[in-house]
């Protein structure tokens, strides 16, 4: 019965890129919801998952600076992940494709939110990696075929094995996960264009890509391509079908809610006992020790459920308490910040752990720390005087909507419409990625 309403309410949609959808959609009242946060008045952010984001920043950072003692914090990454599909997805369901431009514009936005950062860091960590090579301080050279890799995103590519190796470039290596992204923004709208926009296709092609990450982790291939760590852009565009599906089905709500919730609650079921394990039987004590302890392809896919079910239990107006301490200001300061904290962190630490750890003796907890603030004060420069004014550029490449072109898409929730005394939810939540 479930299935069966949601095909029907993506086949009476028909095809997305042929028929626009007006604003003021007639579908089922929903119950009346608080409303989400939001930056302010007209602002529209949904600021819950600017602070899932900031969240996430700091749980990667400890791991990065404290891999021992946070060697689960890896989960963090399934949340970007299925964040980045689910914003993705759901901007790319409100692009109208059959205008001049408009696959032109999404892959210009990206790129310049992405590109500028990604390729300065890049040639800061070649520069410190010959200063270091210079003086000594590193005894290992790189294979500069596989450095040339990261100009291209596909790092993750040239290890086909569980087996990690140390002739990349140096400090630059954690981004196999940003490749994994910039992967999937290039073949999804592909794939959305090839299926003619028709939801029932897009569901599969998801659930696919599930099946097959489950299977290239159990059949022991590296964790850090997208065929392995496809998991959580899958859950997310799923997310965004679902959403996007909601407010025209109420039998469709209401499962959402039981769906969510369960995922949410499997991730935690398979999750918990994996940390307490750890720390319980003292099983990590060398950073390798952190790849073999688990088990990856069960975890990886939990951690992507648990996201998936918190996510969109939040987006039904669940668990408001998470909400309002997602919504404080220093995680959603941290949540716009986080793209230049995650590009640069592992150079800081690298300098930091060499010239203060090293040689200047001072503790490793104090080095940590030390680097986690340098990092995060990085952020906010990065925000400023690189990615700002590139962002700025976007505005010659507007995203053409099924309802005009938009300058900027950072649309979140609009107020809720009142409709015979019962309020529905706006359409879903948009924020433009910051990673």
């Amino acid at each position: 019965m479930f299935s069966g309403a949601l095909f029907r309410g993506w086949n009476q949609r028909g095809n997305a890129q042929q028929r626009r959808v007006p604003n003021d959609l007639t579908a089922p009242s929903e119950p009346p919801t608080r409303p989400v946060p939001s930056a302010a008045p007209g602002d529209g952010r949904f600021l819950p998952l600017d602070g899932l984001r900031g969240a996430g920043a700091i749980g990667v950072l400890a791991m990065h600076a404290f891999p021992l003692a946070f060697y689960w914090n890896w989960v963090w990454m399934e949340m970007f992940f299925v964040l980045s599909g689910f914003l993705i997805t759901t901007i790319l369901l409100r692009t109208d494709f059959s205008q001049p431009g408009a696959l032109r514009n999404f892959m210009a936005r990206r790129a310049l939110r992405i590109w500028p950062v990604y390729y300065v860091g890049l040639f800061v960590a070649f520069l410190m990696w010959q200063v270091f090579s210079a003086y000594k301080a590193i005894d290992f050279q790189p294979v500069w075929w596989k450095c040339l890799v990261y100009l291209q995103f596909t790092e993750g590519y040239t290890q086909f094995d569980q087996a990690y190796t140390f002739d990349y470039v140096l400090w630059f290596r954690h981004t196999w996960s940003l490749a994994v992204e910039e992967q999937y923004y290039l073949l999804w709208p592909l794939v959305l264009l090839l299926s003619g926009g028709r939801r029932p296709v897009l569901l599969a092609t998801c659930l696919l890509l599930l099946a097959a990450c489950i299977w290239m982790r159990s059949s022991g291939y590296a964790l850090n391509m997208l065929l392995t760590r496809g998991d959580g852009f899958a859950l997310g565009s799923i997310l965004a079908l679902l959403e996007d599906q909601a407010p025209r089905s109420q039998l469709l709500r209401q499962w959402l809610k039981v769906l969510y919730a369960a995922c949410l609650a499997f991730g935690l079921v398979v999750i918990v006992p994996y940390i307490v394990a750890g720390y319980g039987e003292g099983a990590i004590r060398s950073y390798p020790d952190i790849q073999r302890f688990g088990n990856w392809t069960l975890n990886v896919a939990a951690a992507a459920l648990l996201f998936f079910g918190l996510i969109g239990l939040m987006r039904r107006g669940l668990l408001e308490s998470v909400s309002r301490v997602l919504s404080t200001s220093p995680l959603t300061w941290l949540g716009g910040v986080s793209y230049a904290i995650y590009l640069f962190q592992e150079l800081v630490f690298g300098v930091v752990h060499q010239f203060l750890h090293l040689e200047h003796r001072i503790s490793a907890v104090a080095a940590g720390v030390l680097a986690m603030a340098i990092a995060i004060a990085i952020g906010p420069l990065s925000r400023r005087f690189l990615e700002n004014p590139f962002n700025r550029l976007k505005r010659h490449f507007p995203v053409i909507t099924r309802d005009g072109a938009i300058q900027q898409v950072q649309v979140q929730p609009a107020p809720a419409r009142e409709e015979s005394g019962t309020r529905e939810p706006a359409p879903v939540a948009l924020i433009t990625p910051a990673r």
